[in-house]
């Protein structure tokens, strides 16, 4: 039942498109078809822009919808880090962080209730679309057989998005504390 309400709403069913696909597009990198995986990267990435507006154009915007297109991105960028982890372009270390922080922010939002809205960080935002390009660059590298980024530099930057990962979680908690 919930989830033909969640579908009534352009946006909302943009954002179950990327909970759709996050498991082909886990396969398809742990497969090693990285052009599939990078098509339907373009399409989570593209999904995840437009959501919002549109909801916010139409007059959707709710408390659910924002809960249902992070929920998506967290489930959406961690099966992809973890295929690109297995594949070993990024820390193993990663992705269950990005789980970890994104039940933190569900949690520490009071996001279980119906009509609460999520208590974002300018910090968190900022990790939420470094997941995205993590994952983004080694698919547009092996897709196009670029060779931008030297392999350490995606290592490089998976320690950096656990060490900002970890600091995020650590000002949230420390927030929640004074509040």
């Amino acid at each position: 039942m919930l989830l033909i309400v969640v579908w009534r709403t352009w946006a909302n069913g943009l954002s179950l498109s990327r909970l759709v696909i996050a498991p082909f597009t886990f396969l398809v990198i742990i497969d090693g078809s990285y052009a599939l995986g990078l098509a339907l990267f373009c399409f989570a990435v593209i999904t995840d822009a437009i959501d919002g507006p549109i909801a916010r154009k139409s007059g959707n915007a709710s408390p659910l919808g924002g809960k249902l297109d992070h929920g998506a991105d967290a489930i959406y960028v961690t099966l992809c880090l973890t295929a690109l982890a297995y594949k070993g372009f990024i820390s193993w270390a990663l992705p269950p962080l990005v789980i970890i922080a994104f039940l933190q922010y569900l949690f520490d939002s009071n996001a279980l209730k119906k009509e609460k809205p999520l208590r974002s960080s300018q910090l968190g935002r900022y990790n939420g679309i470094a997941y995205f390009v993590l994952v983004g660059i080694p698919l547009v590298q092996t897709t196009l057989s670029w060779s931008l980024f030297p392999p350490i530099s995606l290592q490089v930057l998976s320690w950096l998005l656990i060490a900002t990962t970890i600091i995020s979680m650590l000002n949230r908690l420390a927030s929640g504390k004074n509040s």
